[in-house]
């Protein structure tokens, strides 16, 4: 592969990593807020 080309995934796996951060902590926040 080209060295934008692995630019661009590298960006697009931080992206995930923090979407799904985000979305865990979502979650869990609104776990403790019902409970």
């Amino acid at each position: 592969m080209n060295s934008p080309e692995w630019i661009t995934i590298s960006i697009g796996c931080i992206s995930c990593v923090f979407s799904g951060g985000a979305q865990s902590l979502s979650a869990f926040l609104l776990a403790k807020t019902i409970d």
